[in-house]
């Protein structure tokens, strides 16, 4: 039987004391760092800690930057409670990284398009997929809400078979009328990104009617 080795996924996320968002954040962030690999061990490690680091500026700078915003006058915070669950085990796995209580996801995407090897700076070598999806609560179709996630690694040995990608996810708070007030959020349904075999495609429209606005 050949020996599996464990699938090593390296979360961004606020450690030591967790940044607990006050009622007055009006946006969380946080950035994930992720590296899946079969047959082979490696390490790929990056933490944000909280917002008083470079790195923890860094990631809310890149949020407000996606709303459209000044960084300096965005009242945000580091999202410590949003975590991305892997298991070990099989070739092909799904999650979802859910939104903080009180919060909608508004927004996923690469934080570094120009990493490693992959397109859009996600890389999917060896026939695997990475594929996300922005998902809210619509009555009578969904009741989830956060960013959904599906990653396929085949188990081959002897190549080259790997998903990794640094990206950020953006909430904000769900109170009356947050459309409008953020109107740089995405549709819901909507792919941030879809990878397969090293190539990336960005905002992709809904293919899942339950999800679908």
């Amino acid at each position: 039987m050949r020996h599996m080795l464990p699938i090593i996924v390296c979360v961004a996320a606020a450690i030591a004391a967790p940044t607990i968002a006050s009622a007055q954040t009006d946006v969380l962030a946080q950035r994930y760092d992720v590296f899946i690999q079969h047959d082979k061990l490696n390490v790929f490690q990056k933490t944000v800690k909280e917002l008083n680091t470079s790195e923890g500026r860094a990631v809310l700078g890149a949020a407000a930057t996606y709303l459209g915003l000044d960084p300096n006058s965005t009242n945000a915070a580091v999202a410590g409670g949003a975590h991305m669950v892997v298991p070990s085990g099989p070739q092909d796995f799904r999650g979802i990284i859910k939104s903080p209580e009180g919060y909608t996801i508004c927004l996923a995407k690469p934080a570094n398009p120009n990493m490693g090897a992959g397109e859009q700076g996600i890389e999917t070598h060896g026939d695997t997929t990475f594929n996300t999806t922005l998902i809210r609560v619509i009555p009578g179709k969904n009741q989830d809400d956060g960013l959904a996630w599906y990653i396929v690694v085949p188990f081959k040995a002897g190549t080259d078979t790997r998903v990794a990608g640094s990206f950020d996810v953006v909430w904000v708070k769900a109170s009356p009328g947050w459309q409008q007030r953020w109107p740089g959020c995405r549709p819901s349904g909507e792919h941030p990104w879809l990878a397969r075999n090293n190539h990336t495609q960005l905002n992709v429209k809904c293919s899942v009617p339950q999800y679908c606005e």
